[in-house]
Parts: C-alpha cells; sequence; structure tokens
C-alpha cells in the first residue's frame, strides 16, 4: 500500500496572453491609422462630385468627414477594451468597458431628458411613440453592457469577437463605397477594416490557459 500526500486535479484555470495578442494589437494600430487619421489620407480636401444632386461639388469635410474621425477617436477605447477583452479574456477590460457603455447611456438620458425639457418650454409637443422606443432602446443597451461585464471564456471571446467582424464588415462596405470618390481614402477607410478584422481574429483565438 502506498503512503503519501493526496493528489489533487487542477480546479481553476488562468488566461495567460499567446501570440494572438501581437495580432491584436498590430490591427489596433491600423485602426487607428486608417480609422482615426482620415485626414492624412486627404479626406480634408476631397471634392466628391454627385451627378444626381445637378453636379453641386460639395468638400469633404462640409459633410462629415471631421465628424466621422472624431466618432472614430471616442471609440478607439470602447474597440480596444473590446478586443482585449476577447483576446486575453480580461476580466478588468470588459468590466471597464461595460462601465464605459453605463455612463454614455447615462449621459445621452441626461441630454435628451435636457431636450425635451427645452422642446416642452418652448411649446413642442414631444410625440409619445418616440418617447417609448427611446426607453426601450435605453434599456435594450442597459441590459448589452451589463450582460456583457459578466461574460467569461469563450463566451466572451464569441462575442467579442462578432462585434470586431461587424465592425470590420460597417468599414469594408464603406472602402467600397468610397472607391468611387477617393481610392487614397478608400484605402484608409479599408485599412482600418483590415485592422478590426485582425482584432477579431484575436478575439476568436484568446488566451492560453493554465491550470492550477
Amino acid at each position: 500500500m502506498a503512503y503519501g500526500p493526496v493528489g489533487y486535479a487542477p480546479t481553476r484555470r488562468r488566461p495567460r496572453a499567446r501570440g494572438s495578442l501581437g495580432v491584436t494589437l498590430v490591427g489596433f494600430v491600423l485602426i487607428v491609422v486608417g480609422g482615426a487619421g482620415l485626414p492624412w489620407f486627404g479626406a480634408d480636401q476631397l471634392d466628391l462630385h454627385d451627378t444626381s444632386l445637378g453636379g453641386v461639388t460639395t468638400s469633404a469635410s462640409a459633410v462629415g468627414v471631421g465628424a466621422f474621425v472624431l466618432v472614430q477617436c471616442v471609440m478607439l477605447v470602447p474597440a480596444l477594451l473590446v478586443a482585449l477583452a476577447g483576446t486575453l479574456d480580461s476580466t478588468v477590460c470588459r468590466v471597464l468597458y461595460a462601465v464605459l457603455g453605463v455612463l454614455w447611456l447615462i449621459v445621452l438620458t441626461i441630454v435628451e431628458i435636457a431636450a425635451g425639457g427645452v422642446a416642452s418650454a418652448n411649446g413642442y409637443q414631444l410625440p409619445t411613440a418616440g418617447i417609448g422606443v427611446s426607453v426601450i432602446v435605453g434599456v435594450l443597451l442597459l441590459c448589452w453592457f451589463v450582460g456583457y461585464a459578466f461574460l467569461r471564456g469563450l463566451a466572451l471571446r464569441v462575442v467579442s469577437g462578432l462585434l470586431l467582424l461587424f465592425a470590420a464588415g460597417a468599414f469594408t462596405l464603406g472602402a467600397v463605397g468610397l472607391a468611387r470618390y477617393s481610392g487614397v481614402l478608400a484605402a484608409g477607410v479599408g485599412l482600418a477594416g483590415f485592422g478590426y478584422l485582425l482584432c477579431a481574429i484575436g478575439s476568436f483565438a484568446g488566451p492560453r490557459y493554465e491550470y492550477y
């Protein structure tokens, strides 16, 4: 009969970074260069010619390139958090993403209430249907952010990867649409789309796990 300490099988696991983290970081750099750096690709000097509007020439900056770049800069933080949450199975990143999302939702609610108050004070009647839609959308977004904070493991990696994959598809479609106006600008948007694709791949791959 053998005597000695009783052996126990490992019951907990700890995520560790692997090569997928490098893929995600490269992808994020491409997002910064391609999405937030659109003026470097000549977006602020581009003229869009739309013959359906009688040949009117409109500056790209006047139709929202500046706003688009601003949105990209704002979205860099949640995009990075989602990418790292999936790639590293990181509790800190998913919780920070959820907290920022809830804070953003609170700010939007305050702004909407203030705008509604100003409209009512000026004699405008707010549509009941519009208020109901806003409430439903707000509740759904709140459930999304809170639910994301509780995702772990494979579920977190898949959900994060799908979010990034959706962003990659949106940027790819945007690049195709812009190709008729400027190949350089389309290249910038496409570069950001490829960056989101790399982040999605890194998220799907995820970390390696150590059991202890």
